[in-house]
Protein backbone atom coordinates (compact mmCIF):
# COMPACT_ATOMS: atom_id res chain seq x y z
CA UNK A 1 0.00 0.00 0.00
CA UNK A 2 1.48 3.71 -0.91
CA UNK A 3 1.63 6.09 1.89
CA UNK A 4 0.44 9.42 0.78
CA UNK A 5 2.83 12.36 1.44
CA UNK A 6 1.00 14.47 4.18
CA UNK A 7 2.61 18.15 5.25
CA UNK A 8 3.33 20.07 8.44
CA UNK A 9 4.38 23.53 8.75
CA UNK A 10 6.93 23.73 11.36
CA UNK A 11 7.67 27.17 12.58
CA UNK A 12 11.23 27.47 13.50
CA UNK A 13 13.59 30.81 14.77
CA UNK A 14 16.45 31.92 13.98
CA UNK A 15 18.87 29.16 15.70
CA UNK A 16 16.53 26.42 14.98
CA UNK A 17 16.63 27.64 10.95
CA UNK A 18 20.06 27.67 11.08
CA UNK A 19 20.65 24.71 12.60
CA UNK A 20 17.85 22.94 9.93
CA UNK A 21 19.75 24.37 7.03
CA UNK A 22 22.92 22.49 7.98
CA UNK A 23 20.71 19.30 7.47
CA UNK A 24 21.35 17.59 4.37
CA UNK A 25 17.73 16.23 4.13
CA UNK A 26 15.65 18.09 7.20
CA UNK A 27 12.85 16.59 6.44
CA UNK A 28 14.09 12.78 7.09
CA UNK A 29 15.19 13.78 9.91
CA UNK A 30 12.43 15.41 11.47
CA UNK A 31 10.92 11.95 10.65
CA UNK A 32 13.73 10.18 12.54
CA UNK A 33 13.55 12.18 15.29
CA UNK A 34 9.60 11.65 15.59
CA UNK A 35 10.30 7.94 15.07
CA UNK A 36 12.88 7.94 17.86
CA UNK A 37 10.11 9.77 20.33
CA UNK A 38 7.88 7.36 19.39
CA UNK A 39 10.33 4.07 20.09
CA UNK A 40 10.83 5.64 23.63
CA UNK A 41 7.24 4.50 24.42
CA UNK A 42 6.35 1.32 26.72
CA UNK A 43 7.20 -1.74 24.84
CA UNK A 44 3.69 -2.90 26.19
CA UNK A 45 1.91 -0.02 24.56
CA UNK A 46 3.62 -0.69 20.87
CA UNK A 47 2.90 -4.48 21.34
CA UNK A 48 -0.58 -3.47 21.54
CA UNK A 49 -0.60 -1.39 18.87
CA UNK A 50 0.91 -3.97 17.03
CA UNK A 51 -1.91 -6.53 17.84
CA UNK A 52 -4.57 -4.21 17.00
CA UNK A 53 -2.54 -3.33 13.27
CA UNK A 54 -2.34 -7.48 12.86
CA UNK A 55 -6.29 -8.22 13.68
CA UNK A 56 -6.84 -5.13 11.40
CA UNK A 57 -4.79 -6.71 8.75
CA UNK A 58 -6.21 -10.29 9.38
CA UNK A 59 -9.70 -8.68 9.10
CA UNK A 60 -8.61 -7.71 5.67
CA UNK A 61 -7.74 -10.78 4.63
CA UNK A 62 -10.25 -12.85 5.48
CA UNK A 63 -11.96 -9.98 3.80
CA UNK A 64 -10.40 -10.51 0.58
CA UNK A 65 -10.61 -14.31 0.82
CA UNK A 66 -14.36 -14.49 0.79
CA UNK A 67 -14.28 -12.19 -1.99
CA UNK A 68 -12.02 -14.04 -3.83
CA UNK A 69 -13.86 -17.37 -3.19
CA UNK A 70 -17.23 -15.73 -4.11
CA UNK A 71 -15.91 -15.21 -7.46
CA UNK A 72 -14.01 -17.78 -8.32
CA UNK A 73 -17.22 -20.16 -7.12
CA UNK A 74 -20.44 -18.29 -6.80
CA UNK A 75 -22.61 -19.12 -4.64
CA UNK A 76 -20.98 -21.91 -3.06
CA UNK A 77 -20.90 -21.13 0.84
CA UNK A 78 -17.39 -21.01 2.90
CA UNK A 79 -17.60 -23.64 5.84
Amino acid sequence: MARKNRTKLLTLDEETFELALKKTNFSEWVRNELRSERNKEPISKVIAQLEKDLDLAQKASDMWWRMYNEIKNPGSEEE
